[in-house]
């Protein structure tokens, strides 16, 4: 029994892991621009690692195609930069300057034939990130860690779904990787990627950050409660919860998602936690 639980545990964080990377805001965005009878997928960028340019590449065969890159330091009511993109064989090419890690830049890429603009739509702003290499062990920890949180939190879930006794002592477990991947492994990552120990609640409202932020959270009320009566739904609660933390879209754009989100938690969710568990 317990080694079906650990499959359907491990089918469970797999799952979601997968299903988050698509969320990430560092995954391309990918916009659809029909030319005549054909469609292009073009990949807009979010990401760049290292201390070159980042090249915009739009690749699309069609050489009476033509591009213009507007960029701007975001958030900001700056003027755009302009650069006129330069054809390679079937891409259109332009480059963004290289900033700092951390830095973030509003672009977008205007496409026309014969004079007339193109029409298309993405699903989410175009804002690229800087940032710095990580080295490969502390990248490798940070993954090791939250994809080991994730499998106890949904294994203790699992156990409590079930009675067992152990899931007791696997929320402890929960809560400490939680502990060492968000306050330990993580910012070291964060401090190679972005120049900075730490944006999340409540010096900012970072949502990766938060992510670990909120799980601690979740795990350290079910370990103040344990010992209650109800303690096998508050566990199953927790593991609930957890794996919908982590499905929770990150947004460069922290003002249209993640502040009232961090606002609702320091204001009204915060408070009602910190009530129940000193009754």
């Amino acid at each position: 029994m317990k080694g079906l639980l650990w499959i359907l545990a491990l089918i469970i964080t797999c799952s979601v892991a997968y299903y988050a990377r698509f969320l990430s805001p560092t995954y391309p965005s990918l916009a659809i621009v029909p030319i005549e009878i054909q469609k292009y997928s073009v990949p807009f960028v979010h990401a760049h690692v290292g201390k070159s340019d980042c090249p915009i590449i739009i690749p699309i065969g069609d050489i009476s195609v033509k591009g213009i890159l507007f960029f701007r330091k975001y958030p900001s009511q700056d003027e755009m930069t302009k650069v006129d993109m330069v054809r390679e064989g079937d891409k259109l090419v332009a480059s963004i300057p290289y900033n700092a890690p951390g830095y973030k830049i509003e672009y977008r890429v205007d496409l026309f034939k014969n004079n007339v603009q193109l029409d298309y739509t993405i699903s989410k702003p175009i804002i690229l990130l800087f940032e710095g290499d990580i080295p490969k062990f502390p990248l490798f920890m940070n993954l090791a860690v939250l994809a080991l949180a994730l499998l106890l939190s949904t294994w203790t879930g699992l156990l409590a779904l079930f009675g067992s006794k152990a899931s007791k002592f696997f929320a402890m477990l929960s809560f400490i990787s939680f502990i060492i991947g968000g306050f330990i492994v993580a910012p070291i990552v964060h401090k190679y990627a972005l120049n900075n120990w730490w944006t999340g609640f409540s010096i900012e409202y970072s949502m990766n950050n938060n992510k670990f932020f909120m799980a601690s959270l979740v795990w350290l009320v079910v370990v103040l409660t344990i010992q209650r009566k109800y303690n096998t739904i508050i566990i199953l609660a927790a593991a609930v919860l957890t794996l919908l933390i982590f499905l929770i879209p990150s947004t460069f754009v922290e003002n249209e998602f993640v502040v009232p989100i961090a606002k609702a938690v320091k204001g009204f969710i915060l408070p009602i936690m910190v009530n129940f568990i000193q009754r």
